[in-house]
């Protein structure tokens, strides 16, 4: 199995023969005949006889070496999706596994109930100058739930 380094290592490599390639095809396209025949001139696109076969053959290779790094961007990411999608089971199992953790340590009386806060605590915006924190919003840190909700709520002002 290849990584996915190798992979950019190899796709680094060709892209510079791609190069190379393209300026060895400038170089001698410079020698060809510049100009078609005055029968010809109004017609569309060059037809493939005034190529030379040198031309030609660098063109291929050019195509060919395009296409495989195009397969090996594709085995990439495919190679990617696969370590991510394998993570994400394993996070995944490893969340469940801790939630059972945790509900069994409270069943046992090892660490407090959870408790619900009526509001998430808020991440200030900073202006640019500001002094940072890492630190959430302070009023809502050790306040246990009626501490947070000692204010009427609109729900108890209609009746």
């Amino acid at each position: 199995m290849t990584s996915i380094g190798q992979l950019d290592d190899r796709v680094q490599s060709i892209s510079a023969l791609i190069d190379s390639d393209i300026g060895e095809k400038s170089r001698t396209k410079k020698g060809a005949p510049k100009t078609r025949p005055q029968a010809r001139a109004t017609e569309g696109p060059v037809p493939d006889g005034w190529r030379t076969p040198e031309i030609r053959a660098l063109e291929d290779q050019i195509n060919s070496r395009i296409d495989l790094v195009l397969r090996m961007a594709d085995e990439k990411w495919r190679l990617a999706q696969h370590a991510y999608d394998r993570l994400d089971v394993n996070i995944r199992r490893l969340d469940a596994d801790l939630g059972r953790m945790e509900t069994d340590l409270r069943r046992q009386g090892l660490i407090p109930p959870r408790e619900v806060s009526a509001t998430p605590p808020s991440r200030k915006r900073r202006r640019s100058g500001a002094e940072k924190t890492d630190e959430p919003d302070s009023d809502w840190l050790g306040l246990s739930l009626s501490e947070r909700v000692d204010t009427a709520s609109p729900w108890s002002v209609v009746n």
